[in-house]
């Protein structure tokens, strides 16, 4: 008999988000690395009125954030601007993805990589034709520094794991995916 997977509180669910193997992708970009996804989607508003009028400017973001929070009763960690953070991710994420692997791993590169954003959106309708995986812009942002990561003759059969922190349900009525 299967192992039966039913929560009793949508709190069961955070932490142990999947990591997926983007093989169809890895196939069409002639990868010699596994990539691998770790699916950290959250939920967000969708502030496109501020990022018309302000850019991406990081504290305006947070405060629209705040004040939505605030507005509806709801707590907001703000992981932007929480210097707890990285360290939540050090004691959480990392142990999973190792736990996921079963130790199987072998790059967590340290880098800064500047990617031009038409080059992501590029990316991320490649990984919706190839695997059905839906990303917003920092995600495919990842999977291209992970493919680029993958194309290096060093990471030739070793497994590379990218940390896809948005989907992109919050684009789909623009024209990004069509």
């Amino acid at each position: 008999m299967a192992e039966r997977k039913i929560y009793h509180s949508i709190a069961e669910l955070v932490g142990e988000t999947p990591l997926v193997e983007v093989t169809n992708y890895e196939k069409e970009h002639d990868l010699d690395a596994t990539v691998l996804a770790k699916l950290e989607f959250k939920d967000i508003p969708r502030v496109p009125e501020l990022i018309a009028e302000k850019g991406l400017a990081f504290d305006p973001f947070y405060d629209l954030l705040q004040k939505y929070a605030d507005e509806h009763g709801w707590y907001y960690i703000n992981q932007g601007r929480n210097p707890e953070n990285p360290n939540v991710h050090i004691a959480t994420t990392g142990p999973e993805i190792w736990d996921a692997t079963g130790g199987d791993i072998d790059f967590q590169y340290d880098e800064v990589v500047e990617v031009n954003a038409d080059l992501a959106y590029e990316v991320g309708r490649d990984l919706v034709r190839t695997d059905g995986i839906f990303l917003g812009q920092s995600a495919a942002a990842a999977i291209k520094v992970a493919t680029d990561i993958a194309k290096r003759p060093e990471t030739k059969g070793k497994t590379i794991v990218a940390i896809y922190a948005d989907n992109a349900f919050k684009y789909l009525s623009t024209n990004i995916y069509r």
